[in-house]
């Protein structure tokens, strides 16, 4: 019923009873998990997941925090390798999770310098447009300047995942042809303005997510955030945006497909059964 667009289900978190934990949220409505791509030495486990684990999906990208270390020619050189082995593979979905981060750390500094963010954004939102594959954002206090970059390379289809940015923003990436990832962060009483872009933007602009074991919804006290919360999610949303959780299943499977075809295919699949 419900697809989490955005996790990371692949997680050492996971390792003692990930098989269990899957089986758990599917009981209770996640029909389908897209796992996202963090570092470029996890990237075999992660598609090894994916295959393990009915209805899931993977997308291959290196996150903006996660490049400090690396040599962009070299590590894009395997990441375009592993691309390449993989894009006839029924479960993947595209480059991610790649985009930018202005968050500071102590001392006042960005934890990976901006220039050196940018360069392996660049260079990854080449292959999505080379590849023609849709991309999967990580955008903290840098929507401008990523929608600059997509806009620059041509890149326009996508998912902006746990999206923070203003409505001006949240309509620019619209007009891109972006979906906006909603999740734990809409729960919590203080997220008015998460809250009303939920309520004023068309319901066709949003995708559900859970970015498991991160990011966990308000009622998480303690411990890891798990996929098996997105229908408690799912129905935070419905009542943000005035609809029962059953009128936003098919316009979440809808917006979803659109970006990810091989659930569009997953959803007729399920309907014909």
């Amino acid at each position: 019923m419900w697809i989490d667009t955005h996790n990371h289900f692949d997680a050492p978190d996971f390792d003692l009873n990930r098989q269990k934990k899957w089986q758990q949220a599917q009981a209770l409505g996640v029909s389908a998990q897209c796992l996202m791509g963090v570092r470029l030495g996890d990237l075999s486990r992660q598609v090894r997941v994916a295959d393990e684990l009915p209805d899931t999906y993977f997308a291959l990208g290196l996150h903006p925090l996660f490049v400090g270390e690396l040599v962009l020619d070299a590590a894009i050189a395997v990441l375009t390798h592993t691309i390449e082995r993989y894009l006839n593979h029924p479960k993947f979905i595209g480059i991610g999770e790649i985009g930018l981060d202005g968050r500071k750390a102590h001392g006042g500094k960005l934890s990976v310098p901006l220039e050196k963010q940018c360069a392996f954004f660049k260079a990854q939102l080449a292959l999505a447009y080379d590849y023609d594959l849709p991309v999967f954002m990580h955008s903290v206090k840098a929507e401008d300047k990523v929608l600059q970059y997509c806009k620059r390379v041509g890149v326009r289809r996508g998912i902006a995942h746990a999206f923070g940015g203003s409505e001006q923003q949240a309509r620019q990436f619209i007009t891109q042809g972006f979906k906006l990832g909603v999740g734990g962060a809409m729960t919590y009483p203080r997220a008015k303005k998460y809250q009303r872009l939920i309520q004023t933007l068309p319901l066709s602009a949003f995708v559900l997510e859970t970015d498991a074991p991160d990011m966990p919804p308000v009622w998480i006290k303690d411990g890891a955030n798990q996929v098996s919360e997105l229908p408690r999610i799912a129905a935070t949303f419905a009542e943000i945006r005035g609809v029962t959780p059953n009128e936003l299943v098919p316009v979440i499977w809808q917006n979803t497909g659109a970006v990810v075809p091989a659930i569009a295919a997953l959803n007729c699949i399920k309907i014909s059964m």
